[in-house]
């Protein structure tokens, strides 16, 4: 897996947990932390990069009363392959931010210097020439991939069964 080409899963699911800012309103929240770090126990290599820990972070404007710490997928406890005993679930952003077997969550003033923070899961900045400015940001929110097909531009379609 290449965590620079991007996988368009999607699947329904029900997820069963305690909302992360439940969680945080019992621990408090420093006035100056700008991002929230979410660390997974896994590590292993991608090809010669070795990883220690992942870890991910969010801004800490997107916290909302969506996001869980979840521990139940569709009524079952999380499977260790869904990051049993407990993962973050961030609705809206990419699945690379919803940290599988977490095991720390961290507030902080700026962003981790980590792998997945700075190497892999960013994008490019393009200045007006659609090239790149050599800087990136990150992968957060999931971007709209639609089209609409049908009716084409131009087509016109009468109205039919509608009540005026």
């Amino acid at each position: 897996m290449d965590p620079q080409t991007p996988t368009r899963r999607i699947a329904n699911v029900r997820w069963t947990g305690v909302r992360l800012v439940d969680l945080l309103a019992q621990t408090g929240v420093k006035p100056g932390a700008k991002y929230l770090w979410s660390s997974g126990s896994d590590w292993g290599s991608l090809g010669p990069v070795r990883c220690d820990a992942y870890v991910k972070d969010m801004p800490i404007e997107r916290l909302a009363p969506d996001i869980l710490v979840a521990f139940e997928l569709n009524g079952a406890p999380l499977s260790a392959e869904h990051g049993f005993p407990a993962r973050l679930v961030i609705p809206g952003y990419y699945g690379t931010n919803s940290v599988k077997w977490l095991d720390r969550i961290t507030l902080a003033d700026q962003r981790p210097a980590g792998l997945f923070t700075t190497r892999f899961y960013n994008d490019p900045v393009l200045g007006a020439d659609g090239q790149s400015t050599g800087q990136t940001r990150p992968v957060w929110a999931i971007a709209p991939e639609s089209v609409i097909v049908e009716p084409a531009p131009g087509d016109e379609h009468p109205r039919s069964g509608i009540a005026d």
